[in-house]
């Protein structure tokens, strides 16, 4: 910095836990300052901004102060949506969007720079991500996470000192979220009413879809209307109200794809005398498998 700095004291991070300041844009909001691990003096100042709407660790440390989440501000096409404050509204995130936020708090800059930091690219695109919160689905993993380590104990693993590592990882194992928005996959089937609060899933539903993509294939859920993925004499037999459905377009994530190959691929009682695979797959495949296998039968997939 070109301007000196009298340092006063050095104080412990936790100190200032107890400390709020008021919100940069809505002046009237009081926040609280937040300590987290994550956060260090190796880059920057060891003060940050906390996003929990555009960052996992935020988004953790959120949780840890069981602090609720706001609206999301930035919509699927990566633009300030309608929850964002008017004059934002429909702006670029990554364009116009930052230009009026940098001169919105211009008066409150107190030191302007150059500085090169990292920032996240897809990799397929090479073009900068926007991370943002997003409804998805989960298989709840506390809900097996027991079963699966205790049928762990009875699974032969070569080398026999990569069992530890297999099991910590089902013990630190998070929820996993199997949705997915690509182009294409194996999708989820489900249904949501106009408003999107509250998704339509029923086995009779998922039953049907099942005898319709083996008849016409997986491609029919993304050909065929809703009236004929979701048809009238179906909606009446579950008693469902006369509502304008949509499709969803989430697909599996491709790990479940491969997680279910034991049911697909094997004989009964659909158990594998050995997989080969990497030491990655512990974390991948040989993962997946064992807690789908988990969560259907109560049984490994493999001996």
């Amino acid at each position: 910095m070109k301007f000196p700095i009298k340092l006063f004291a050095h104080i412990l991070g936790s100190i200032l836990s107890e400390v709020t300041y008021s919100h940069p844009i809505t002046k009237d909001r009081e926040c609280p300052l937040l300590p987290s691990t994550h956060v260090t003096m190796d880059k920057g100042t060891g003060l940050v901004h906390t996003a929990p709407n555009h960052g996992l660790d935020d988004y953790a440390v959120m949780k840890k102060q069981h602090i609720p989440l706001d609206p999301c501000l930035v919509g699927e096409d990566g633009c300030y949506n309608s929850q964002a404050m008017k004059e934002l509204q429909g702006k670029a995130v990554l364009k116009e969007g930052t230009k009026f936020i940098l001169d919105f708090l211009s008066a409150d800059i107190v030191h302007l720079e150059d500085y090169v930091h990292s920032y996240p690219y897809d990799w397929r695109s090479k073009t900068p991500v926007i991370i943002r919160s997003s409804h998805q689905w989960f298989i709840d993993v506390n809900q097996i996470r027991d079963k699966a380590i205790e049928c762990l104990k009875d699974v032969t693993v070569v080398p026999g000192h990569f069992k530890k590592v297999f099991q910590h990882q089902l013990e630190s194992a998070p929820q996993w979220c199997i949705s997915r928005q690509r182009a294409w996959g194996v999708p989820i089937p489900a249904f949501y009413s106009s408003d999107r609060n509250k998704p339509l899933v029923h086995r009779a539903i998922t039953n049907h879809l099942c005898s319709l993509i083996q008849t016409h294939g997986i491609h029919c859920w993304w050909e065929k209307r809703v009236n004929e993925l979701l048809p009238p004499e179906l909606r009446n037999k579950l008693e469902l109200p006369l509502n304008e459905y949509q499709k969803g377009s989430d697909i599996m994530d491709i790990w479940f794809d491969s997680g279910i190959s034991w049911k697909c691929v094997l004989p009964e009682p659909h158990i594998s005398d050995i997989c080969i695979e990497g030491i990655d797959q512990i974390r991948g495949w040989f993962n997946s498998s064992l807690l789908t296998s988990i969560a259907v039968r109560g049984k490994a997939p493999y001996k």
